[in-house]
């Protein structure tokens, strides 16, 4: 069909999982997709390479200088754009994360062949979610103008997949075509093979970014007020509350900052836990415009999920989380302590309707449909 999804490079793991979930599920309903890639190593390297064996897909080096990244991606992006003619014959073309080059390259291919359809798919709101442009001024400066070209150049996009129903309103798109995916959970990633828990402790697990505003210091302060002192918080992930965790864990042996581990070693530790959580504030203005992205392999786990209900998250979630109205510690604490009372076959059944809710409703071919038929809405619109 002349269709190209994502304009990315591999990075996050929750980024590269979303993008290959989708990718599966286009593939599912019959598209015929090319990928162009693009890292920040080796500038001005291009080799080709394919994501299935059949595909011509592309990856194009940027450049590591933080000044010239975004205009060095452009030009790179630009030119490969011009090199193989993707403007001719070319149904559709997806980039994925509200990034300068995507959009720049997206006002190129809309200038030389206005019929196609460009999607942006935007996980989340720049402008939200970094936390370093708030301390530094020079930072702060270049993000704003970064945001200010940024929406100027969403005028050469057509639709959007947004990952939560009010970035919508943000973004002033209520009137174009959209659609939301808050994201999508692909069974082949994770091993979901039985795991002995009668030899290791029990323990409540936190996984992704520790930063301050995920509710880490009134998870460890709740955590000091159960009763149960034989429970223990084990904390995976990196960011700027590690010296705060490692702090609290020389002060308490039963709380373990465990770093990072391999997607497939954390889930395997997720499936052993005795609870997960993910105590986000629920005051916070970005929770709006973002998706806890761990939320589908903690559901996936069949293990409990304790968490704030923000409100960036689908209602038809609810049923299969056991919620708090927010994250003050003795809420938490109140929470946790309900689950570690609730008879074991009780967690279990409710566990296990967690995972067959991810597992037959936000696999990639059902999410994917969602997308599917925003493309087709558009090629199907006049120009």
């Amino acid at each position: 069909d002349g269709f190209y999804p994502p304009v990315t490079y591999p990075g996050i793991v929750s980024a590269s999982a979303f993008q290959q979930a989708i990718i599966q599920g286009l593939e599912q309903h019959g598209y015929d997709l090319s990928i162009i890639t693009d890292s920040d190593m080796q500038s001005g390297i291009r080799e080709e390479w394919s994501h299935n064996d059949l595909s011509a897909d592309v990856k194009i080096a940027g450049i590591g200088n933080k000044l010239l990244r975004i205009p060095a991606k452009t030009i790179y992006l630009n030119r490969e754009l011009i090199k193989k003619d993707y403007f001719i014959g070319c149904k559709a073309v997806l980039a994925y994360e509200m990034h300068l080059p995507y959009l720049f390259t997206m006002r190129k291919l809309k200038k030389k062949n206005p019929q196609i359809k460009t999607v942006l798919i935007c996980p989340d709101l720049p402008m939200f979610m970094d936390i370093d442009a708030r301390k530094f001024s020079l930072k702060k400066l270049l993000t704003y103008l970064d945001n200010f070209i940024t929406i100027r150049l969403l005028k050469y996009v057509d639709g959007y997949i947004l990952f939560t129903r009010q970035m919508a309103d943000y973004l002033n798109v209520q009137d174009r075509s959209y659609a939301v995916i808050e994201g999508v959970f692909d069974e082949k990633a994770f091993d979901f093979s039985w795991v002995d828990t009668s030899y290791t402790p029990r323990y409540i697990l936190h996984a992704g970014s520790l930063h301050k505003n995920m509710g880490i210091e009134q998870l460890i302060e709740a955590f000091h007020l159960i009763e149960d002192k034989e429970i223990e918080l084990w904390f995976f992930g990196s960011g700027e509350m590690d010296n705060y965790i490692h702090k609290a864990a020389e002060n308490c042996p039963r709380i373990k900052h465990k770093g990072f581990v391999s997607p497939k070693e954390l889930f395997m530790y997720e499936k052993a836990a005795t609870m997960l959580v993910n105590v986000r504030s629920t005051l916070d203005e970005y929770t709006k415009y973002s998706f806890p992205s761990k939320t589908f392999e903690f559901l996936a786990s069949a293990v409990p999920l304790l968490s704030t209900f923000t409100s960036g998250m689908p209602t038809e979630y609810k049923p299969y989380i056991y919620t708090i109205a927010d994250n003050c510690p003795e809420n938490i604490k109140t929470g946790i302590e309900g689950i570690l009372k609730m008879p074991e076959k009780e967690r279990s059944t409710f566990g296990v309707k967690a995972r067959h809710f991810v597992m037959n409703e936000k696999n990639p071919m059902k999410q994917s449909s969602i997308l599917d038929e925003l493309i087709e809405t558009l090629c199907g619109m006049e120009n």
